[in-house]
C-alpha cells in the first residue's frame, strides 16, 4: 500500500496512480489469504505432533496476523489515521521476526533441512534432539 494513500512520505512526494480503495481490497485479500495459511499451518503442526517450541510459534504468528488485520479495519473505518499507520508498520515488523523464529524452530528439527542448508552444513551431526528444549 506504500506509495498510494496519503501517509506516503511528503506532501510533494508522488504518488501511485492508483484507486486507494482497490489498493485497500487487494490489502486486505491478501491479508485474508495470509490468515487461512496460518491457521492451516498452526492446525498442521498441532495435528502433526509438533513440539511446545513450534506450536508457541505457530499460535504466535497467528496472533499476530489477526492482530494486524484488526488494526487494518480499524485503520480504514477510521480513515487512516497516522498512529494507526505506524502501529500497523510496526507490527508487519515484528510479525516477520516472529515468522523467522517460527522457520527456524519448525526447521531445526528437521534434519534433511539441516543437510541441505549451508548456514549449518558445517556443523557436525548430533543426536537430534527434541525442539521443545
Amino acid at each position: 500500500m506504500t506509495g498510494t494513500g496519503p501517509l506516503a512520505g511528503h506532501a510533494d512526494t508522488p504518488r501511485y496512480h492508483l484507486p486507494l480503495a482497490g489498493v485497500t481490497q487487494f490489502h486486505a485479500d491478501i491479508g485474508w489469504l495470509i490468515g487461512g495459511l496460518a491457521i492451516a499451518l498452526a492446525l498442521g503442526l498441532r495435528l502433526s505432533g509438533a513440539g511446545r517450541t513450534q506450536l508457541r510459534a505457530a499460535w504466535i504468528v497467528l496472533g499476530g496476523v489477526l492482530a494486524q488485520g484488526a488494526i487494518g479495519y480499524a485503520q480504514y473505518f477510521s480513515h487512516l489515521p497516522a498512529g494507526l499507520v505506524w502501529v500497523h508498520v510496526t507490527m508487519a515488523v515484528s510479525l516477520w521476526v516472529c515468522v523467522l523464529w517460527l522457520f527456524f524452530t519448525v526447521s531445526a528439527g528437521y534434519p534433511a533441512v539441516r543437510e541441505q542448508s549451508s548456514l549449518v552444513s558445517t556443523v557436525p551431526q548430533t543426536e537430534r534432539e527434541p525442539a521443545d528444549r
